[in-house]
């Protein structure tokens, strides 16, 4: 196991054409996937919260790397479910 990192450090990791964040209060699935798949993207990040969601001060710093809040659906899925549809979903988009 690797040494914890600060959600920050943890986000600057990643370079990416289009970033994702699952949260339930974010934009229409739907919306934001025309949008990607406009982009044409070579290299997608996908972040999926903690069960029982992040703290508003956590959500800021995602905010702040340019991650863009995506509803998977209109009810609020599990995080475990996150995992599984949020990168079928994406998945689909570009086979």
């Amino acid at each position: 196991l690797k040494e914890p990192v600060s959600l920050q450090s943890a986000l600057e990791k990643y370079d990416a054409d289009v970033k994702i964040f699952f949260d339930p209060a974010g934009k229409s699935f739907f919306d934001v996937m025309n949008h990607v798949h406009s982009k044409n993207p070579k290299n997608i990040v996908l972040l999926i919260g903690p069960e029982g969601d992040l703290h508003a001060d956590e959500k800021n710093i995602v905010h702040m790397n340019n991650f863009i809040f995506c509803a998977l659906t209109p009810t609020i899925v599990r995080a475990v479910q996150a995992a599984t549809l949020g990168p079928g979903f994406i998945r689909s988009l570009f086979v």
